[in-house]
């Protein structure tokens, strides 16, 4: 009886093991949103920050809408709706960060220089697994839903 419940216990060790092994290694490759996440902002040259350990490339998508589908947002590239998709750069000197800084433009509706809520998420591309999403042969990683605001 009692070398049933030291197998028992140690199975359920090595099982526990396991899936925090798994846990751990999902977490490695979560990307986070940074600034300018639940904060007011004002228009002009908006800087977006994600920390993206281990990704290849990362893309943002800004967007006035909170839609979702598939439990990210919806994808629009109209950018006089609020609303664009767009890739970030490596961020020089902040190893697992990444880094876009929305272009002086001055057109009506445009995101960063129209005052409004916005919602944000990034999509992270890897080729190491173990993914959430594969898309293209890339393990694909979304992060949690943002909002900031745009103020004139």
């Amino acid at each position: 009886m009692r070398r049933m419940r030291r197998r028992l216990v140690a199975l359920a060790a090595i099982g526990l093991a396991l899936v925090l092994a798994t846990a751990a290694a999902a977490a490695t490759f979560t990307p986070s949103l940074g600034s300018p996440n639940d904060k007011r902002i004002h228009t002009g040259a908006i800087s977006l920050k994600v920390k993206a350990p281990n990704a290849k490339n990362v893309d943002v998508w800004v967007n006035r809408s909170h839609r979702l589908k598939h439990g990210a947002l919806v994808e629009c590239i109209q950018s006089q709706k609020g609303c664009a998709v767009e890739e970030m750069k490596p961020w020089k000197h902040h190893p697992g960060w990444f880094i876009y800084t929305a272009p002086r433009f001055s057109f009506s509706g445009y995101w960063a220089t129209t005052p409004g809520r916005y919602y944000w998420q990034a999509e992270s591309f890897a080729k190491v697994p173990p993914c959430q999403y594969v898309t293209n042969g890339n393990c694909t990683f979304l992060t949690r839903i943002g909002h900031f605001n745009v103020t004139g």
